[in-house]
C-alpha cells in the first residue's frame, strides 16, 4: 500500500508541474494556414514562450501567437510598436518615416497606411501592428486593426515538428 501511495504522489506531482508549465510558461501551437510562409509552414508545430512578455514587451519583428477571437488564435510578425506610424509605399516598409528592411518576406505588399483601416495616425499604447510574412495571403492588422497587448499569448520560439525543420523561429 505504501508503494502505491508513493506512485500516486509522484504522478500527481508530475501532473501539477506539467499543468503549471503549460499554463504559465510554455504552450504548443499547431500552425493552420500559409500566412507565415516562408518562415512557418502549414502543419508546423511551435513551442510558445508565454513567459517572454511577462517582464518585457514584444520587439519589432517578433513572431507572436495571439487571440484573434474567443475561439481562434493567429500567428503573425510584429511590425509596429506602440507610438509607431507604419506605412507601405511601393513595396517598402516605412516606420516613423524610416525605410526598414524586411528580409523574412519577398512578397509584394500593397500600399497601405493606417487611414486605410481607420485607425488614426499612430499605434496606440498597449497595441501592436502585426502582419503575416505571406503578405498576399494573410488576415492581419491591415484588415483587422491593431492587436491589444492583452491578446498576446506568447512568443513563437521553437519549431519542433516536422523534425527536419526543427529550430528556433526567427
Amino acid at each position: 500500500m505504501k508503494e502505491i501511495w508513493s506512485w500516486v504522489k509522484t504522478i500527481l506531482i508530475v501532473l501539477i508541474i506539467v499543468l503549471i508549465v503549460r499554463t504559465f510558461l510554455f504552450g504548443n501551437y499547431l500552425v493552420n494556414g500559409s500566412s507565415m510562409l516562408p518562415t512557418i509552414e502549414h502543419g508546423d508545430r511551435i513551442i510558445i514562450n508565454k513567459l517572454s512578455y511577462t517582464f518585457s514587451e514584444p520587439d519589432r519583428f517578433d513572431v507572436i501567437v495571439f487571440n484573434y477571437s474567443e475561439t481562434e488564435d493567429h500567428i503573425k510578425r510584429v511590425i509596429g510598436l506602440p507610438g509607431d506610424e507604419v506605412e507601405y509605399t511601393d513595396n517598402d516598409l516605412y516606420i516613423n518615416g524610416e525605410l526598414i528592411d524586411e528580409p523574412f518576406t519577398d512578397d509584394l505588399t500593397m500600399d497601405f497606411t493606417f487611414a486605410d483601416i481607420g485607425e488614426g495616425e499612430i499605434i496606440p499604447e498597449d497595441e501592436y501592428f502585426v502582419v503575416g510574412d505571406n503578405r498576399n495571403n494573410s488576415i492581419d492588422s491591415r484588415s483587422s486593426g491593431f492587436i491589444e497587448e492583452d491578446a498576446i499569448v506568447g512568443k513563437a520560439s521553437l519549431r519542433y515538428w516536422p523534425v527536419q525543420r526543427f529550430g528556433f523561429v526567427e
